[in-house]
């Protein structure tokens, strides 16, 4: 069945999108009116079948904590009694990520056209991890599905959380890390060769860690946007979890040098 991504009007009047199953773009917008959303655009996102080879996979990764509610949803459902086609068609509607709809949509396409749940989701390597498949796997084989998804919803939240602590625990000493840096590129920049001046006037020989400062102030002022260059094409020196830290080391060395 074809999705279709929408955006509309609720009845008190806030803007509202997501995406929608239905037979044809009329039919979606009935049933938006028929949910009390007054759609304003209303665009097909895939109308290929999966049975016919073709492999979908979304343009935006689904969280972590998308994906932990939705395997809780679909484990409560599920014990419930609920059929898993169902179930799925029932978490899709209530998604409120577009791309985790998507993701549920085409899984309740290929449920309903025989294939395991377990093989739909291997479809979506960036959804659902290798361990989680084989474990969907392990629940479909032995009949516990609803017990299996419960765990592993437990599982991705205790993942989530600890990702959290981890960048949280990280950002501080990477911000004061830029702020320190910052600092000392401020004064081997402005202060050194203001004491390089002294020195020279004395004529006298200095110690090597001293000549080594007053050579690394002389690089920087010189070649600070060789400096610069190297910081922005290596991203990767500073730890990705922790967002805007290599933007915020960039500002602070920019802001050394202004």
């Amino acid at each position: 069945m074809p999705v279709f991504a929408y955006k509309g009007l609720s009845e008190a009047g806030r803007n509202v999108q997501g995406v929608i199953d239905a037979e044809s773009a009329r039919s979606a917008r009935a049933r938006l009116r028929k949910d009390g959303i007054y759609p304003t655009e209303v665009v097909e996102e895939s109308a290929a079948p999966l049975a016919a080879g073709f492999t979908w996979r979304p343009s935006a990764r689904v969280s972590s904590a998308d994906l932990a509610l939705l395997s809780r949803q679909l484990s409560t459902l599920l014990a419930a009694g609920v059929p898993v086609v169902e179930a799925l068609s029932a978490v899709g509607e209530q998604a409120e990520r577009p791309a985790a709809a998507r993701v549920l949509s085409h899984l309740r396409d290929a449920v309903s056209q025989g294939t395991a749940l377990a093989d739909a989701m291997a479809e979506h390597p960036g959804v659902f991890p290798e361990l989680y498949v084989g474990m969907v796997r392990a629940g479909e084989t032995a009949g516990a599905l609803d017990l299996v998804l419960d765990r592993l919803a437990t599982h991705t939240e205790a993942q989530t959380r600890l990702r959290s602590r981890v960048r949280n625990a990280l950002a501080y000493p990477v911000i004061m890390g830029c702020i320190s840096a910052g600092i000392v590129l401020l004064m081997l920049a402005f202060v050194v060769p203001k004491v390089t001046r002294i020195f020279a006037e004395q004529e006298q020989q200095l110690p090597l860690v001293t000549r080594i400062l007053l050579g690394a102030s002389s690089a920087l002022t010189e070649s600070w946007w060789l400096l610069l260059l190297l910081l922005l094409a290596a991203p990767g020196a500073v730890p990705g979890d922790v967002p805007g830290s290599t933007a915020a080391c960039s500002l602070s060395l920019w802001s050394a040098r202004s």
